[in-house]
């Protein structure tokens, strides 16, 4: 399952945003929506990053082929003016996908938690946890040129000046899908796990994850 490139039209400009899992993706396509003007509490977007069963919008996940989401899609405009993504250092980001997938969520099951959280990647028998720790590649294919910009985690602000430059609205830095960030104390980040993760999204730090792609990380 691939995520769909999702598109906002902001004043005839239309920005193209391929989203990451674990990458923060959410709080990027609600600041677009934002950018919009839309109110993305009244849209199924006010249920991006909400458990299952507290969501208001199940019905329109079916198919997912609601009025928001036919806008919002890359196969519904003409043109593109600007391609953006945003990376995330790859064991932060696993990290991330521990705290918010497993122990927020409840997804999969994983009773030797972190360790085997770590020694299972890859092999996961579940959806969810495969989909979320993909390495980042797989969406945003091998080289950083098909990008406009591209944004970290920790640029949330830059992402907003952008938004608001291109708008004419004063777009603020916005902060979802942080269900599970209250455990990271749970993880003990060990030597063996740091090398485990590092081999499998090798190819994440030799395309995305390095100096010459986002020189700002490593500063």
């Amino acid at each position: 399952y691939i995520m769909p490139r999702f598109c906002a039209n902001i004043n005839d400009i239309v920005v193209s945003f391929t989203h990451v899992p674990k990458c923060g993706g959410t709080s990027v396509k609600t600041m677009m929506l934002e950018a919009e003007g839309l109110d993305w509490h009244n849209e199924v977007s006010k249920d991006w990053g909400i458990p299952e069963k507290e969501r208001n919008y199940k019905d329109s996940y079916r198919g997912q082929a609601t009025r928001f989401y036919k806008l919002h899609d890359e196969n519904f405009y003409d043109r593109v003016h600007y391609r953006i993504c945003m990376i995330r250092d790859p064991i932060e980001r696993l990290k991330s996908a521990y705290t918010n997938r497993v122990l927020y969520h409840g997804k999969g099951s994983v009773p030797g938690g972190w360790e085997e959280f770590v020694l299972r990647l890859g092999t996961y028998n579940n959806g969810d946890l495969t989909h979320h720790t993909l390495p980042m590649y797989r969406e945003l294919g091998e080289s950083s040129n098909r990008f406009d910009k591209v944004f970290t985690i920790n640029e949330m602000d830059k992402v907003a000046k952008f938004l608001s430059k291109i708008s004419g609205r004063d777009v603020q830095p916005i902060k979802r899908q942080t269900g599970g960030s209250e455990h990271k104390d749970k993880i003990k980040l060990t030597e063996n796990d740091i090398n485990t993760i590092k081999f499998y999204y090798r190819q994440d730090y030799k395309y995305w994850w390095n100096k010459d792609v986002v020189p700002q990380a490593f500063i």
